[in-house]
């Protein structure tokens, strides 16, 4: 569990480096840290929030033929930067205050979080992760 766990972490730290090179609207501040905290609440958020969020919106994944995951990827995306908004205002957190994800609009999302799925499951492909 804690093999699979990891290697979704450095999957998503890869998988956040190829969009920050593809998409010009998708910047990060605070370098190397920022993109592996980064990972890490977005491996919690997949583990926790999107099993969630695709049980309510199925209908709209069935009647989108599975389109309607890029929308929820776009969310995930959403939250991870909030998130990382939320834990840098928070007094013991003071350090992560420089540390910043930046989009420049919902479609630097949906294709961020294209990219994202795509070199993600290249990874999970490449490490034979389940």
């Amino acid at each position: 569990m804690i093999r699979i766990t990891f290697a979704k972490i450095v999957s998503g730290v890869i998988a956040l480096y190829v969009a920050l090179a593809i998409l010009p609207g998708f910047s990060v501040e605070g370098g190397i840290f920022t993109v592996c905290l980064a990972s890490v609440i977005l491996t919690l958020v997949n583990i926790f929030v999107k099993p969630l969020l695709k049980l309510v919106t199925l209908p709209f994944i069935f009647l989108s033929m599975g389109l309607f995951k890029m929308v929820i990827n776009a969310v995930l995306l959403w939250l991870v930067e909030i998130s990382m908004v939320a834990l840098a205002l928070q007094p013991q957190f003071t350090f992560l205050s420089g540390m910043t994800l930046n989009f420049g609009g919902w479609w630097d999302y949906l294709l961020a979080g294209l990219i994202v799925s795509v070199v993600d499951c290249f990874t999970h492909w490449l490490l034979k992760v389940k």
